[in-house]
């Protein structure tokens, strides 16, 4: 594939960002997947969009491509990897919320969101993408 035609590629996924560093480093799935050390199946379902890795899974990828992480994330991964309950909590609060208010309107408990705030726990991406239809 040319380069300019690589530069045409979409990168809005993380399938579609690691599919487009592995094409410009013109190497096959199987040869990729040697070098980022993940199995061939699961790396497959993660070009194609069916599986999403751990946050964990891409800072590995990443440090073996010698890349910055986040250009992998996408905007859950992003949200939750630089303590996303100040960020939780600032929301809350510019919506003028409660904890119990945003706890009933995301469907999860007060105790939830205090944890979440205080970076105890992170939120899923479901409650994520619900969190986002707020703002």
């Amino acid at each position: 594939m040319k380069e300019t035609q690589l530069d045409s590629l979409p990168e809005t996924t993380i399938g579609e960002k690691l599919k487009k560093v592995r094409l410009k480093q013109h190497l096959t799935q199987k040869d990729f997947c040697n070098i980022i050390d993940v199995d061939r199946s699961y790396y497959v379902d993660i070009e194609n969009d069916i599986n999403i890795p751990s946050i964990n899974i891409i800072n590995q990828i990443s440090l073996k491509l010698n890349m910055n992480p986040f250009y992998l994330y996408d905007d859950y991964m992003a949200f939750i990897s630089n303590s996303p309950g100040g960020k939780i909590k600032c929301i809350r609060e510019q919506k003028k919320l409660t904890q119990q208010k945003l706890a009933n309107l995301l469907n999860v408990s007060r105790e939830t969101i205090k944890c979440w705030e205080n970076n105890k726990t992170n939120l899923n991406r479901t409650n994520y993408s619900n969190l986002v239809k707020l703002i």
